[in-house]
């Protein structure tokens, strides 16, 4: 399960859920799954400093439903981390078409990591 606020990234896989908001507001959404037992497979934060400015993101979570309390722990950790990073910054929506595409790039690649991972 995907779960975003990426267009591109919704037209492009059928398990996408779109999120229509912010990374806040999506953030929220993939705590909500996390708590009744869906598991991260990507971390919400982005590696880098300069993606915390993005106005899109896009969170894998497991599709079957497991407790995972390190799951739990790391998005609750990840909104308070953001809040704190960003403050009352605005995201760069100038350069949004440039932040979907890094975006997608992204989760496609971990997606692809995925299904070899899942291979052995």
């Amino acid at each position: 399960m995907i779960v975003t606020n990426n267009k591109r990234v919704a037209e492009n896989y059928q398990d996408a859920i779109l999120i229509d908001g912010d990374i806040h507001d999506l953030y929220q959404k993939v705590r909500d799954f996390v708590y009744i037992g869906h598991k991260l497979h990507t971390h919400p934060l982005s590696a880098s400093i300069g993606m915390l400015h993005s106005p899109v993101k896009s969170v894998i979570l497991s599709d079957t439903i497991h407790f995972d309390q390190k799951s739990m722990k790391i998005i609750s950790e990840s909104i308070q981390k953001y809040k704190n990073l960003i403050g009352k910054r605005q995201p760069k929506v100038s350069r949004q078409s440039d932040y979907e595409l890094l975006d997608f790039e992204l989760t496609s690649t971990a997606l692809e990591e995925l299904k070899k991972f899942r291979r052995g």
